[in-house]
């Protein structure tokens, strides 16, 4: 688990320094429930001054190359403030049915600077053929979600466990569905958030995390934040058992 709470915080690293280099994307997660037959994503380029080479491909958990989806195009030109639709696509590989599975949709954008030539149909451009600037990549999150969990999104958030330990607090989703957090505050402790030790936290499914926090007493108030399907941020509230 905490191997995956590092990726988590790693991609996201990634992909913030990737947007700065001008390839965008239209979303900051993809959800692909189980009933469509595929998943859609815009790519943009916000450079005003050159075309990108546009590589896309969904990794698992390890960061290898998933074969539970397939990912189309997976190379294209992006022209200067231009856009694209990246269409996923999950394949016959199964997954699990009691759960979502976390995957990455990982999208690499290769600018040329001296003529190296940009065309779909061509080989990723080497420093041999010219001077390119190749942008660290975007990484963001493809959760997929199977018909007929045992309960609602909202449900599930709203159903986080809050426990006492010898060093501070116990984590425990008892959810199908994967906790993204923000932050989580019990009594007037901010344990986890922007001026917290620990950043950010991703509970899988039926997972838990121990924190260490003082001071926290018994039956405190917790606030915990979680970001929800659109991107934006969900509050929900409980008490430490």
């Amino acid at each position: 688990m905490k191997k995956h709470v590092f990726f988590a915080l790693l991609m996201t690293l990634v992909s913030t320094q990737a947007a700065r280099a001008g390839v965008q994307l239209g979303a900051t997660r993809v959800i692909y429930p189980e009933q469509e037959k595929s998943v859609s994503v815009s790519v943009m380029n916000g450079s005003g001054d050159r075309p990108y080479l546009v590589q896309a491909s969904v990794k698992d958990m390890d960061l290898k190359r998933s074969d539970a989806f397939e990912v189309l195009p997976p190379l294209f030109r992006l022209e200067t403030k231009g856009n694209y639709e990246l269409r996923i696509i999950k394949t016959a590989t199964p997954l699990p049915k009691d759960r979502e599975s976390l995957n990455w949709l990982s999208v690499q954008g290769i600018a040329s600077s001296d003529g190296v030539s940009m065309a779909p149909e061509s080989t990723v451009p080497s420093a041999a053929q010219g001077n390119v600037s190749m942008g660290v990549g975007l990484n963001i999150k493809l959760i997929y979600r199977p018909s007929g969990l045992v309960m609602r999104w909202h449900d599930g958030m709203a159903a986080l466990k809050v426990t006492r330990t010898p060093r501070g607090l116990h984590l425990a989703n008892p959810s199908p569905y994967y906790m993204s957090f923000v932050s989580v505050e019990a009594g007037m402790k901010k344990v986890m958030g922007s001026d917290a030790r620990k950043r950010e936290l991703m509970l899988a499914p039926f997972a838990s995390e121990d924190i260490d926090v003082d001071g926290v007493s018994p039956e405190a108030k917790v606030k915990w934040r979680v970001v929800n399907d659109y991107g934006a941020v969900d509050t929900f509230t409980g008490t430490v058992s």
